[in-house]
């Protein structure tokens, strides 16, 4: 018999506290692996708008400077 001093965590208490803690635990990393992914996205989306600007410069430079054949 325990006193009623005696308090401690049953081994079901602890049992449940560690499954919502790796509930809680498996959305907080979906979460942050769905932001690195629209980083990461983001991040490719803005190297192709910089090439694409690169290429419209210099097709754009290419016409201004061509010469009509005639």
């Amino acid at each position: 018999m325990r006193a009623s001093s005696e308090r401690g965590v049953t081994l079901v208490e602890l049992m449940v506290t560690v499954s919502i803690m790796t509930v809680v635990l498996g959305f907080v990393t979906r979460g942050f692996v769905g932001l690195q992914n629209a980083s990461t996205g983001a991040s490719l989306r803005l190297q192709n708008l910089d090439e694409a600007r690169v290429l419209m410069d210099a097709v754009s430079k290419d016409l201004r400077t061509a010469a009509r054949l005639s």
